[in-house]
Parts: C-alpha cells; sequence; structure tokens
C-alpha cells in the first residue's frame, strides 16, 4: 500500500471467500493506520480459492494498493 498524500490514511484488507461478505473474520488488515507518504509492504503468502477475492478499503481517497501473484493449474 502506498499513501500518495501528506496525511494519514487508514487501510482494510479482506481475503472473502467465494460468496461471503467482508468481515473481521476475514480482515488481512484492520484499520491499519499508513504514515503520510508512507507505504506498507507486507509478504505474507496465502493462496485464493476459486472465486475468492481480495477485498480493500481506504478511509479515503489516496491510497494505492498492488499484489502480485501467479496462477497454479
Amino acid at each position: 500500500f502506498a499513501n500518495t498524500t501528506g496525511s494519514r490514511r487508514t487501510i482494510r484488507l479482506h481475503h472473502v471467500p467465494q460468496g461471503q461478505s467482508s468481515g473481521t473474520d476475514n480482515a488481512l488488515f484492520y484499520d491499519v493506520a499508513i504514515a503520510p507518504n508512507g507505504t506498507l509492504i507486507d509478504s505474507t503468502r496465502f493462496q485464493l480459492g476459486k472465486g475468492d477475492q481480495l477485498r480493500g478499503k481506504a478511509d479515503t481517497a489516496g491510497v494505492t494498493c498492488t499484489v502480485y501473484g501467479i496462477a497454479v493449474a
């Protein structure tokens, strides 16, 4: 995550199984603060099942998120 603003931002990231909603039970990051012009880097590895989603939310505009992965057949 990159906070591209001069103000603190708060983010959430969820690993949501197919057919479910974002909630505290599937949160990877929950109300985590990112400093002004700061970054948050996490190298945790996890596998998404078929239909699973990563869902992110910031308290306001100015946060970008980049995720890298591979598809396993």
